[in-house]
């Protein structure tokens, strides 16, 4: 990354925002919030049940926020209001949406990354909600979710350099993983919704499980990553406000 010229205060900004949101998302915390969650009363009920709920969701993909609202609302909650500018403008299109999102700065351009992976994972898991709705074999959410959304997005063949890396695996997994634990808990929060018996939804823990194995191995294999200073900066804030995301989902559901 030596192309670019990086300002001390910047470096500070940034590092003054991991630490915040670092300081309660260590892995030994992250657990302990987790099973704190696990035994709050109505928490463990709603993981733990032998029938599993068929799911739609095809109104939680219509119901969502619009690409440049959840990219705003990410971009604010990652990275508040710093903002380094890009040379020139960088389009990023999206496939499954017939839609490009032009970045104006390296933080843009970073949480548009995650929100394209994010699709990624969307598309995926409506294929695999559909394939479970038809019939009764639980869904292998890493084979059928998560590896080709990695896939996919690791063989991007990029035509620009980022400030921030989107590219070691470990980290894209706990992106992939945070998205799926948010669409299957806006899933099971509106079928709570709808009138009559409500139904247990076990895979929810699951996939929270896997979340924060991810986030283990994660934490674990980025102290070898050869990248510069910023881009593990940007993973760890990206990683930070993932977790504090799936905490909080844990302890509402």
């Amino acid at each position: 990354m030596s192309g670019y010229t990086y300002n001390s205060g910047l470096i500070d900004s940034l590092l003054e925002q991991v630490s915040y949101l670092g300081s309660s998302t260590t892995l030994d915390h992250d657990e302990q919030l987790l099973h704190a969650a696990d035994s709050t009363p109505g928490v463990s009920e709603s993981f733990q049940h032998c029938e599993e709920p068929r799911i739609n969701l095809m109104s939680v993909f219509q119901s969502n926020l619009t690409l440049a609202e959840r990219i705003g609302q990410d971009l604010m909650a990652i990275f508040g209001t710093q903002r380094t500018p890009l040379k020139e403008e960088i389009a990023i299109e999206f496939p499954h949406r017939s839609d490009a999102f032009k970045c104006s700065s390296e933080e843009e351009l970073a949480v548009t990354q995650l929100a394209l992976i994010k699709d990624h994972v969307g598309i995926n898991a409506e294929e695999v909600f559909s394939r479970w709705n038809a019939d009764d074999a639980t869904p292998n959410w890493n084979a059928g979710v998560i590896q080709p959304a990695v896939k996919i997005f690791m063989g991007w063949n990029r035509s620009f350099r980022t400030l921030f890396s989107m590219s070691q695996e470990s980290f894209l997994r706990v992106v992939a993983w945070g998205e799926l634990v948010r669409l299957m808990n806006q899933s099971w929060t509106m079928m709570q919704r709808q009138p009559g018996e409500k139904v247990m939804f076990s895979q929810l823990g699951q996939v929270h499980c896997r979340f924060f194995k991810a986030k283990a191995i994660y934490d674990k294999e980025k102290t070898d990553w050869k990248i510069s200073r910023f881009e593990a900066l940007g993973c760890d804030m990206i990683a930070a406000y993932l977790v504090t995301m799936t905490i909080e989902i844990g302890r509402n559901t």
